[in-house]
């Protein structure tokens, strides 16, 4: 094994040039079914496969290589899987990303890391998964690695601003939410900038604009967070959970600024539009902040560091966070029901702008510690629990009386409950969504089917009922 110019097989479903050259080790060989077989314009080796699951042993049969290293990033859509892993040579990389949207796409990476002989694991986009990969039981150690993957385009000063305040991004059908809040910020007269171009031209708009917009697709880390940054750009993103990470990384009002909801969102543009020095000031320590500590020469060494040495960096161990440690799942089947449920939240916080979820007698205080990692999701529970303090979330969970909650119109809130608890008083108030994770592996009675359904509710996924 080569550690001097070691070779890195990469299987990654977009094409290379949406990463940085050499991101993981001097020399890489690309897989995927995004690129195109032969030299790309970089010089990097790349191989098309057919989108889905594929022999990877056969592809490097193919290619004629010997890896040192081999980096895979797989998701739920399923065009990048491949297989028979084990019998490439090279330490065996697997990037746990898009774990944030898509369906049930937690389950289905835990149900891929389990077949493939895996030596580490790195998430990067969704810090706040790590203990659901953790708690797997998994022989690899699960790692974060923020701002891994981000391909900058750093740019100089800019003379004038071309901008006052831009977005530049996907605005389709995954994002409601950030189709929500453009709307809003364009019906409030706010001079917005929007549009979808290549990275390179997006830093140059970055680098323009007196105010670069983000807003995350579901609490996670994305890539606009780096590129703005490392263009010179003022960033004014949605603050996320403490789960995230975010804040361990960069500081509000220092290197970038954070807003919650659209009153703070509108707010803070006026104000910052109104100070431009103050604007100015962060956006030079904010992109000092990412060349410094985030570039990707740096994050080579440190996972070469880590996948040949063991060694990692400051922050990137999570075993000791208060989730991995106090929110431990009883057994596997318990850790699947709660991941069960945890996606359907998620799905619901993608889509909903203001995102409930109540929790009903006897139901496990971990689903709420669990669930608080979604950042404008209010959580409501029939019953206190020393976990929430133990895990750092009892400021983020309201205890209350299940009578006060009046939620039967609102489609942007979810019940989790067990079926000996739904009585017809229950849900004559109950809201349009109800998860019942005991019955992933209990099912239901006739009697409690047949309630479930006079009150209009219809099964609608594994452990959801909707009306």
């Amino acid at each position: 094994m080569d550690k001097v110019d070691p070779l890195a097989l990469l299987c990654f479903q977009s094409e290379p040039d949406f990463y940085p050259l050499s991101m993981f080790a001097p020399r890489e060989v690309f897989v995927g079914p995004d690129c195109q077989t032969g030299r790309d314009r970089r010089g990097t080796l790349c191989q098309n496969i057919t989108p889905g699951e594929y022999d990877l042993a056969e592809v490097v049969k193919q290619l004629d290589v010997t890896p040192d290293i081999v980096v895979i990033k797989p998701d739920a859509t399923g065009r990048n899987v491949p297989r028979n892993i084990g019998a490439v040579p090279g330490i065996k990389v697997l990037i746990v990303g898009d774990t944030h949207h898509l369906v049930h796409p937690i389950s289905w990476m835990q149900n891929y890391a389990f077949r493939e002989p895996f030596d580490v694991m790195i998430c990067h986009h969704a810090r706040q998964h790590v203990h659901f990969i953790a708690h797997a039981g998994l022989k690899a150690p699960c790692y974060w690695i923020p701002l891994l993957s981000v391909n900058p385009y750093p740019q100089p000063v800019a003379p004038r601003m071309d901008h006052f305040l831009s977005f530049v991004g996907d605005m389709g059908r995954w994002h409601p939410y950030r189709r929500h809040i453009l709307d809003k910020i364009k019906e409030s007269g706010l001079p917005l900038h929007t549009g979808t171009v290549p990275q390179d031209m997006a830093s140059s708009i970055y680098a323009r604009s007196t105010i670069s917009l983000n807003i995350s697709l579901n609490g996670d880390i994305n890539h606009r967070v780096g590129e703005v940054l490392a263009a010179g750009g003022f960033l004014l993103t949605d603050r996320l959970a403490p789960e995230s990470g975010l804040e361990t990384l960069l500081e509000d009002g220092k290197h970038l600024a954070f807003y919650s909801g659209l009153e703070e969102l509108t707010d803070k543009i006026g104000y910052y539009l109104a100070h431009p020095s103050e604007a100015k000031a962060i956006r030079m320590a904010g992109q000092t902040k990412f060349m410094a500590e985030h570039n990707p020469g740096l994050k080579r060494r440190q996972f070469l560091d880590l996948v040949f040495e063991g060694k990692a960096a400051e922050g990137w161990d999570l075993s000791c966070d208060p989730r991995h440690r106090h929110a431990i799942p009883a057994d596997a089947l318990d850790l699947i029901k709660r991941v069960e449920a945890y996606e359907e939240i998620q799905e619901l916080h993608r889509c909903a702008v203001t995102p409930g979820l109540r929790l009903g007698e006897g139901i496990d205080p971990a689903y709420a510690t669990d669930a608080v990692d979604l950042p404008r999701l209010s959580i409501a529970t029939a019953q206190d629990s020393e976990l929430f303090a133990l895990t750092g979330t009892k400021d983020r969970i309201k205890v209350a009386d299940p009578h006060s909650w009046h939620d039967r119109d609102d489609a942007g809130c979810i019940l989790l409950a067990k079926a000996d608890q739904l009585s017809p008083q229950r849900l004559e108030s109950a809201p349009p969504t109800i998860l019942l994770p005991d019955s992933l592996f209990d099912p239901l009675s006739g009697e409690a089917i047949e309630t479930l359904k006079r009150f209009g509710y219809r099964n609608s996924g594994r452990i959801a009922w909707r009306r």
